[in-house]
């Protein structure tokens, strides 16, 4: 439903507002009909209907977004303040003035317009505002390295413009070359007298620093300082600010104000539905600016009406809410009139005595109908949930769980025999595919053909598959066996719409074993009998 633009609500709800309950006798005409009852029985005995004003609002906020950055030294990037919390304090400060912008406003709506529904119960709407909002800033801010004075000190002297000499690690002497450190040197004769170089001491002075133990450092030449590598020797960063912002439209209903029946009706049937399921009419009023938010006005007409509706006599309460007369509460009327097809269901569950009655009385009834027709393809639990969605409030969930229940253990009863015949037909028939395989010559032959393409291990796969395939064949013919006779008992509206067979019951327990002896004992007869069937029997001592 669009939601309606508006510069004041209407002071009259339309009429269809007051139709509703007239609505849902049709809704409920349409349930009953075919169930034991027909829709022109059902009518509208009296009604209250009132429209109530539902208040709701889109609260508009603007949200800063930031993109950082930075470069070295002082550069002019679109406003320049003094801090980063400068930034935010400006860009918070034009809220008020980007919510009187129109060009804002035409974006807001923009975004709002996506939502299908007006944001009517909408999650936070998120509308990114970067054309008309987008501003830039830069702070410049002295580096931290150098203190803004673009020298920096020289780590490797630490500014002291000299460095441990390399030639003498800072000592001031070296090792003497003439005595190599021992002091002594050899004489002609081989006699040992004290160096006269270093006068034994086995050390000189340094010729590089003159014993001084420091040189020049030479990347400060002696300065102790050096340019700042951290802003360029500018002394300066620039960090920049780019900033956007996003309108994050959030719903809010008035629930305060609302009667607790009111209340209860929207919470049951969700707030959004009332727009997207067409339950109410909605209004959008013009926005209203406050300090540093705006909000969109919204008021939708919820009808509620107490319905009495009649049925043969009897009276039925109802409460219904909506342009669409949705029953929200009412007796499950449908309990009492399927009673007799359910007891139907109940006695064919227990035997095939008079079973064209019991299934004529049963089938009587649309429910029950669709509940057989649905066991036909899938499960319990999937029909006993559709058949609730269905006949939502008209039928109870015992009542719906009874006919689930009796009309699987009717069919069952009733294909009983059919049964154990298609048991008996797919059991032989999987019994001569057994036999068939393994002494008509194809096992060989197919062993032979895996053997060139190296699949000989692969053999006793093989062997399973057969199983496999004379277990699906047995179980089909079970099933085939019970379709076709349901499909002769049953009315021919259930069977137009069957989209599968029915359950295979016991017997596709039955038939699992059944197979499988049957596999096992040809492939025991068989001349040439498989490795693995020669293990079992000389487990079990059997004479090959």
């Amino acid at each position: 439903m669009q939601i309606e633009r508006v510069t004041h609500v209407p002071e009259k709800p339309d009429e269809a507002h007051f139709g509703i309950a007239s609505r849902a006798a049709q809704n409920l005409g349409k349930l009953i009909d075919g169930n034991g009852l027909k829709a022109d029985q059902l009518r509208l005995a009296k009604h209250d209907t009132i429209v109530h004003p539902v208040s709701a609002a889109l609260v508009i906020h603007l949200k800063a977004e930031f993109t950082q950055g930075q470069m070295k030294g002082s550069h002019a990037f679109g406003e320049t303040v003094g801090s980063k919390a400068d930034v935010v304090s400006r860009v918070e400060g034009s809220i008020k003035d980007y919510l009187k912008s129109n060009t804002v406003l035409d974006e807001i709506e923009a975004g709002i317009a996506q939502d299908p529904y007006g944001g009517w119960g909408a999650d936070m709407i998120r509308v990114p505002l970067k054309t008309s909002t987008r501003k830039e800033f830069s702070v410049v801010d002295k580096c931290l390295k150098c203190n803004g004075q673009i020298k920096a000190p020289c780590t490797r002297c630490n500014a002291t413009g000299s460095t441990p000499c390399n030639a003498c690690q800072g000592q001031g002497s070296v090792t003497c070359p003439n005595c190599f450190g021992n002091g002594q040197t050899q004489n002609a004769d081989g006699s040992r007298s004290p160096c006269t170089r270093c006068n034994g001491t086995m050390r000189i002075p340094c010729n590089a620093c003159l014993g001084q133990r420091m040189s020049p450092c030479t990347l400060c030449n002696q300065q102790g300082f050096v340019n700042c590598t951290e802003c360029d020797a500018s002394g300066f960063w620039t960090h920049t600010f780019q900033s956007h912002f996003v309108a994050e439209i959030t719903f809010v209903l008035d629930r305060e104000n609302l009667p607790e029946k009111v209340l209860a009706a929207i919470d049951a049937i969700g707030v959004r539905q009332l727009a997207s399921e067409g339950y109410a009419e909605i209004f959008m009023l013009e926005g209203v600016l406050h300090e540093r938010t705006a909000e969109i006005p919204l008021v939708a007409f919820f009808a509620m009406s107490d319905a009495e509706y009649k049925i043969e006599g009897r009276s039925y309460n109802a409460v219904v809410a909506g342009l669409n007369g949705t029953v929200l509460d009412i007796d499950t009327l449908l309990d009492p009139v399927i009673k007799p097809g359910i007891n139907a269901l109940l006695k064919l569950s227990k035997g095939p005595l008079a079973s064209e009655s019991l299934i004529s009385t049963a089938c009587k009834y649309r429910i029950i109908r669709d509940v057989i027709g649905g066991l036909a393809y899938g499960t319990k639990k999937q029909v006993y949930l559709k058949t609730l969605k269905q006949y939502p409030l008209v039928l109870s969930d015992k009542y719906a769980r009874a006919a689930v229940k009796y009309a699987d253990t009717a069919l069952m009863a009733l294909a009983n025999a059919p049964r154990n015949k298609g048991l008996l037909i797919g059991t032989a028939a999987s019994a001569v595919i057994s036999v068939g395989y393994y002494m008509a010559g194809i096992r060989p032959a197919l062993f032979a053909t895996m053997q060139k393409s190296a699949m000989g291990k692969q053999l006793l796969l093989a062997d399973m598959t057969i199983w496999i395939i004379g277990y699906a064949i047995a179980v089909f013919a079970i099933k085939y066996m019970a379709g076709a006779f349901l499909k002769k008992i049953l009315p021919e509206d259930i069977n137009q719409k069957e989209k599968g067979l029915p359950a295979a019951g016991s017997q596709g327990m039955i038939a699992l074993p059944a197979t499988f002896l049957f596999w096992v004992a040809a492939a025991a007869l068989c001349p040439l009998k498989p490795d693995w069937i020669i293990g079992i029997l000389k487990a079990l001592h059997v004479p090959l």
